[in-house]
């Protein structure tokens, strides 16, 4: 199952109409429906507005649709559980961080 067809299927599951979705999110409809059709590869940024709306973790919506090819740890689980919990500012707050971390000087 395709990304698309998999938040199409959380979407109806919380009987939103794409319109509605759109609303939520922030993210334009005819964006929302190329997605959900396939004919749209979606940002990470989109993802992450669409998800929040639908109040469910890019996990659980790119896991499925990579057929079961991005398994996690127990600890990837728990950083993103933590991650999903935050609000935007703070999850901005951590990728600074975190983006920080990855490009400081190593010691020689």
């Amino acid at each position: 199952m395709q990304i698309g067809d998999r938040l199409r299927k959380f979407r109806r599951e919380k009987k939103l109409t794409t319109t509605q979705l759109s609303k939520q999110s922030g993210v334009t409809q005819s964006t929302i429906s190329e997605i959900e059709n396939n004919n749209r590869s979606p940002q990470l940024d989109t993802l992450e507005k669409i998800c929040q709306a639908l109040e469910i973790s890019m996990t659980e919506l790119l896991y499925e649709a990579q057929n079961n090819s991005f398994p996690l740890t127990d600890e990837e689980r728990l950083i993103l559980k933590v991650f999903y919990q935050l609000n935007i500012e703070e999850r901005e707050a951590l990728k600074t961080l975190v983006t920080s971390l990855l490009y400081r000087s190593k010691p020689k």
